[in-house]
């Protein structure tokens, strides 16, 4: 028996699927990693900080995830997902480290396109402020919005230019 096959995939499926945080975390290890998008520079170490990662993302969206496939190496399982969030849909993969007791050890997390991974983590990283600490929620605030509020204007400008240069037809809005 692999480590991969002793995960309780099924179960940890269901729970990213129902956001249930105390599901998502139920057989992690507690010096576990979360490997979130946006950023190599904030790992998320312990169940703790991996519970307050997860607890975010579901405060931050009222997103649905729906895992669509399941990769598995000896220690590795690869959980390929359609989510939506807001008006942003995407693709990810959630990529599992499972130990010999077969318990998560490291999550990375991986999606596109880049402006929904920006999008996405300037909402999460909001949403890991304390809601007491006014001072950082303000900076975040100023440096979070202005991003999003950018990215979704110029995205249909960058759209457009790219399907111009390649000589594709434009997408029509359905």
């Amino acid at each position: 028996m692999t480590p991969a096959s002793r995960f309780p995939v099924a179960d940890f499926r269901r729970a990213v699927e129902a956001g249930d945080v105390e599901g998502i975390v139920r057989d992690w290890t507690e010096d576990c990693v979360v490997r979130a998008p946006g950023t190599d520079r904030v790992p998320f170490e312990g169940k703790d900080a991996a519970r307050a990662f997860w607890t975010a993302v579901r405060a931050t969206t009222s997103a649905h995830f729906e895992y669509t496939e399941e990769v598995r190496s000896e220690d590795t399982i690869a959980l390929f997902l359609r989510a939506r969030f807001s008006d942003r849909e995407f693709e990810a993969i959630d990529f599992l480290r499972i130990d010999d007791e077969g318990r998560c050890r490291e999550m990375f997390i991986t999606f596109g396109p880049p402006t929904t991974v920006s999008i996405f983590s300037g909402r999460v990283a909001l949403a890991l402020a304390r809601p007491g600490d006014l001072i950082r929620r303000s900076i975040l605030s100023v440096l979070v919005w202005p991003l999003e509020l950018t990215v979704r204007l110029l995205e249909p400008v960058r759209t457009r230019l790219e399907r111009t240069a390649l000589r594709l037809p434009a997408r029509s809005r359905s």
